[in-house]
């Protein structure tokens, strides 16, 4: 599940966390989410097609409070933000060519990095280093002094 040292961001640990669900529960889910968030309205939009019953609300709620957002401190307040879910069934089409191809997937999603032996992670540095910096920003912030500092944060890294 999505959630703290992690440095995707927060839209993203939404959509990776009902994917999460719907695979715990069916390993066959397919499924193309998309998360938006604008002020203090979160749209949760795309095509599930899955045996499993899950409640998208719910996990969005959940990954907010995972990541620091409780109580409003920081701008968003789990409880208090709407939210609109716009899911469907994968259309018939993708899911007719996906099983006669059996191919298993419907579109491309977007990727970020590439396989390299620069690190252990097999990820380039910049990204391996960014990755670490989040994770430290996580543990600062489970600190007394790191209450302070709000969970959106970002890392950016140039190797020269």
């Amino acid at each position: 599940m999505a959630g703290g040292g992690c440095s995707r961001g927060l839209c993203d640990q939404i959509s990776d966390a009902i994917l999460d669900a719907c695979l715990m529960a069916d390993p066959g889910s397919r499924v193309a989410v998309e998360v938006a968030i604008k002020g203090n309205l979160l749209c949760i939009l795309g095509e599930l097609t899955t045996h499993a019953r899950i409640d998208a609300d719910a996990i969005a709620r959940q990954v907010l409070r995972d990541i620091g957002h409780a109580d409003g401190r920081w701008g968003l307040d789990a409880d208090r933000i709407r939210i609109i879910l716009e899911l469907s069934t994968q259309s018939p089409e993708i899911g007719a060519r996906v099983d006669a191809e059996d191919i298993g997937a419907g579109d491309q999603g977007l990727m970020f990095g590439y396989a390299c032996r620069e690190t252990p992670t097999l990820m380039p540095l910049p990204i391996t280093l960014s990755h670490a910096l989040m994770a430290r920003h996580w543990e600062y912030r489970q600190t007394p002094e790191g209450q302070l500092l709000g969970p959106d944060a970002k890392a950016q890294v140039t190797v020269r």
